[in-house]
């Protein structure tokens, strides 16, 4: 009994000393990360109030990664937002109200949870689509690869720049497309289409050639009304002009009646170029809406495709539309 007794002590204090042996070097650790942690986020707060926010950013982040505290991630959503980085910022505060709810911290999980909400109507963000039949398509968003679920999911991010990569097995070319996101409340489309696939068509007929037709109708239109103004002017002034004439020689005239003469062949002149140009214009106008109708176009014109002529009559300036194919 006493031999069994002396095994159980013997086990015991084995176990206890193992204990010591082994928490020691973890709380110590635990210890080192605490006060690094603090140390960051002390200086973090030194620079806030010297309003170097980008360095002050860097500091809570890096203390976070230390040690994850409500504070911590309170300052960093603040440090964030007043950069304008809304996304990173409303990441932060989410987070900041994870941990204060684990921490029953209800005061400022409430607290977050109100900044995290008055972010949401200022958030920038980019929807990602990928149409194309690949399989394994594999899309990254400024490095970082995107879950089936976030596909089609307008995901917050900061404004500025940001890449959006794509590969698939069955592509030998990737997708790569630099994308300009200003700030919210703001979303931007990002169709995935790898080199040498045909975008889909969305079923409708107005494209960018019909909506260029509509353009340069409408200038015609313009044109061709302004021809008819200074048309009536011109008969306005004509006629004026034969009351200071004499009616046996209308070739003697007052200064007056010279003058207005002149006037009339001036409008005459305006008129008769702005009614050929906004003629031409109407017609480039229909062309084009007709054409960007007809199905079996190859190609819709890109932008370097449509050119722009200009047209000069006397007194008058203005412009026709082309199109290469």
């Amino acid at each position: 009994m006493r031999k069994r007794v002396g095994i159980r002590r013997t086990a015991m204090v084995a176990a206890l000393v193992a204990s010591v042996v082994f928490a020691g070097p973890a709380a110590a650790q635990d210890g080192a990360k605490k006060a690094a942690a603090d140390a960051l986020f002390a200086e973090g707060r030194a620079l806030v109030t010297q309003g170097k926010y980008a360095e002050a950013c860097e500091k809570f982040a890096e203390s976070e990664r230390f040690e994850a505290a409500v504070g911590t991630s309170l300052n960093l959503g603040e440090c964030h937002e007043r950069l304008g980085r809304t996304a990173s910022a409303y990441g932060a505060f989410g987070e900041a109200k994870r941990l204060a709810a684990l921490r029953g911290d209800t005061e400022r999980e409430a607290h977050a949870a109100e900044r995290r909400e008055a972010l949401e109507p200022r958030l920038s963000k980019i929807a990602l689509s990928v149409p194309s039949k690949a399989r394994g398509v594999k899309v990254l968003l400024d490095g970082r690869e995107l879950g089936a679920g976030a596909i089609g999911a307008a995901i917050p991010v900061d404004p500025g720049r940001h890449v959006v990569n794509a590969v698939a097995p069955d592509k030998p070319m990737p997708f790569d497309k630099e994308v300009i996101v200003g700030p919210g409340p703001v979303t931007v489309a990002v169709e995935i289409v790898f080199p040498g696939e045909k975008p889909p068509s969305d079923g409708s007929s107005w494209n960018m050639m019909r909506s260029t037709g509509v353009v340069v109708g409408a200038a015609g239109i313009v044109g061709v009304l302004v021809g008819g103004g200074f048309g009536i002017g011109a008969i306005v002034k004509n006629d004026a002009s034969k009351a200071e004439c004499l009616p046996a020689d209308p070739t003697q005239c007052s200064l007056r009646g010279l003058s207005l003469n002149r006037q009339a062949g001036t409008y005459a002149n305006v008129s008769t170029g702005a009614f050929v140009a906004g003629g031409a214009l109407v017609g480039v106008g229909v062309m084009l809406y007709l054409m960007g109708g007809v199905e079996g176009v190859k190609k819709k014109p890109k932008a370097e495709e449509i050119q722009i002529i200009p047209v000069v009559a006397p007194g008058f300036g203005g412009a026709m539309a082309g199109v290469e194919f």
